[in-house]
């Protein structure tokens, strides 16, 4: 859904009548003159001022409903016949070493809206919630419909329903404007809206993620740029929509579970600490405690414990295509608080020895910064030129519904999470520099297998089943750092 990747409907499409294709929506600002007729229009009358901006961070329309329209006086017959061509002229200042999705400004209403991404690949047309209440529009604007969509992930998402407003493109010198059915989902995401296929062939448009522009036909022939800002703002917004989702631990203080009590493995007073089922017996409990503290050198309390795994075992290869040049990003300006939280993590990067300076490095990236929900900054690294230029490993994961069934019957289980698992295995030696990354101090590139690589769950899924290959299955199970060790007594 972040993404807008959505797939075909789970059930029937809604079918609209015209009455209700046609119907506005009852707001102040915008007249129901106003409305056009459904279809793509063009003209060269001067575009309309919008009411207000929208810039909030958080339909299937059968096409046999879409009327075919005159291009600015020049025949539908004719208007196919002109072609519509991109060249270096349309590359952004930066060229075309960029991976950013096209997103654009959109009147949608009487509405100038902000981060709205084309998307050909879905099938359908999406306007957020948060978007929807700052038009000024209202649940009971929406048409109801028993209606299921499938996002890429898999999930299932109801929409609140379906409105039908214009939507329009251009400038004095020439727009186009359609009637374009939403569904309205009520979801966080990094975009306003979604324009899928079907309003995209609507308009008629050309896009080239290259050039970063779409282009459709009008009398004076119409370029729309996307917004490369407002694509690395979706993306902020996104990446931070993860870490929420990641960091739900730290949200709130670390408290015992109910049936749960911490254990201080070298005595009161130590940070050591393990949590022990309170359901245990007091026998039980002692014998579990001091097995835990005779293996306590066994577990990683620090970076500093962490010692690596060894190469012989298991190493992160990149397999880069040899085809696809090394891609330099140009250093992002950051802000003096987010330098600061910058400088803290590297420094504990390069205690750690997960980090080393580079020089002269062939692929270099940036860090984004993500603010988490206790307030402090997770320092990330965009990969994502570098993943796009690795191809897919497909080593296969668990089934972790599988994994579930494979518990049952044991009497005890003991959870255990890798520390930090992913730095545990070393990058190959020809593969460090191009993990490069640039910040305010200095250029980096990691020892150690960073997150964020297109293959990192598969090469440490591929780790725990080499060194557990004789117990998975019969006393342990194991979903990439998360280990489950089972008994029967």
């Amino acid at each position: 859904m972040n993404q807008g990747k959505l797939e075909e409907f789970m059930q029937m499409a809604p079918t609209f009548t015209a009455a209700q294709k046609g119907k506005a929506p009852e707001v102040a600002e915008v007249p129901a003159k106003a409305l056009p007729p459904p279809g793509p229009s063009r003209s060269r009358r001067p575009y309309p001022p919008a009411a207000r901006t929208i810039n909030a961070i958080f339909s299937i329309d059968p096409i046999a409903h879409r009327q075919a329209a005159e291009v600015g006086g020049i025949s539908e017959q004719h208007a196919s016949s002109i072609p519509l061509t991109f060249c270096s002229k349309d590359l952004p200042h930066r060229g075309n070493q960029h991976n950013d999705p096209i997103v654009v400004v959109a009147r949608i209403s009487d509405f100038d809206v902000q981060r709205v991404l084309l998307d050909s690949r879905s099938a359908i047309d999406i306007l957020f919630e948060s978007a929807f209440l700052q038009m000024g529009l209202k649940e009971t604007n929406l048409l109801r419909a028993g209606t299921t969509l499938l996002v890429f992930s898999g999930e299932r998402v109801r929409p609140l329903g379906f409105i039908t407003l214009p939507v329009s493109f251009g400038d004095d010198d020439g727009h186009a404007i359609s009637m374009v059915n939403f569904a309205v989902i009520r979801a966080k995401s990094g975009c306003n809206a979604i324009l899928g296929r079907t309003t995209l062939n609507s308009f008629g448009m050309m896009i080239s993620t290259p050039h970063l522009c779409m282009k459709f036909l009008t009398s004076s022939g119409v370029t729309i740029r996307g917004d490369a800002r407002q694509a690395t703002r979706c993306f902020q917004i996104a990446a931070q929509l993860v870490v929420d989702q990641m960091d739900l631990r730290e949200t709130q203080s670390v408290t015992p579970q109910e049936g749960v009590i911490s254990v201080a493995l070298e005595g009161e007073g130590s940070s050591k600490i393990v949590n022990v089922s309170s359901y245990l017996n007091k026998k039980q409990q002692t014998e579990v405690t001091a097995l835990l503290s005779k293996y306590i050198g066994v577990f990683a309390w620090s970076p500093e414990d962490v010692i690596g795994m060894y190469r012989a075992v298991c190493e992160h290869h990149l397999n880069v295509f040899q085809a696809i040049s090394p891609i330099a990003q140009k250093k992002r300006v950051m802000a003096r608080e987010r330098q600061d939280a910058i400088k803290e993590e590297i420094n504990k990067l390069l205690g750690a020895g997960y980090i080393r300076e580079v020089q002269y490095p062939r692929w270099l990236t940036n860090v984004v910064m993500v603010k988490k929900a206790n307030g402090k900054w997770r320092m990330c690294v965009d990969f994502r030129s570098l993943t796009q230029a690795c191809p897919k490993d497909t080593y296969p994961l668990p089934r972790i519904d599988t994994m579930v069934d494979c518990t049952v019957g044991y009497e005890v289980m003991s959870f255990l999470d890798a520390f930090s698992g992913y730095h545990q295995i070393w990058m190959a030696k020809e593969d460090k520099e191009k993990t490069a990354f640039i910040t305010d101090y200095d250029t980096y590139c990691y020892n150690v297998m960073p997150f964020g690589l297109k293959n990192a769950g598969a090469t440490y899924q591929r780790m725990i089943d080499a060194i557990f290959k004789g117990q998975r299955g019969r006393n342990l199970e194991a979903y990439v750092d998360d280990i489950l060790v089972k008994s029967k007594s």
